[in-house]
């Protein structure tokens, strides 16, 4: 998989999906999830900080915690659970696509999912 230089050193795709600590070396490599009461970012519910590897425990952990914040019961006609399916797919393959397209180097470029009363 190329994930060590010629020297032996360990290259960037290698320390965000494998070190136990990414974060150390990439300050933003974590995923802010955050609940805000009513329609404003004014005031947070909840705040959590995933950390760990990108994708078994970044993407498992901000998965799970979306998943426990959202209470939806709705589906669609004739089809049983079939909202509930299509939801988790949606927001597996966003938290995916965030975890794969964002820029590391980015001091500012953090992913943060909110979730806001609308």
């Amino acid at each position: 998989m190329r994930l060590t230089t010629k020297e032996r050193y360990f290259k960037d795709g290698a320390v965000l999906f494998f070190a136990k600590k990414p974060k150390h070396f990439f300050e933003k490599a974590v995923i802010r999830c955050i609940v805000f009461d009513g329609t404003e970012k004014t005031y947070i519910i909840d705040d959590k900080i995933m950390t760990g590897t990108l994708l078994y425990q970044q993407f498992l952990k901000s998965r799970y915690w979306l998943n426990s914040k959202l209470d939806v019961t709705g589906k669609f006609p004739n089809q049983e659970n079939s909202y509930r399916k299509f939801r988790k797919l949606f927001f597996k393959e966003a938290i995916i696509n965030s975890l794969a397209h964002r820029n590391y180097y980015d001091k500012g470029g953090r992913i943060t999912i909110g979730l806001f009363d609308d």
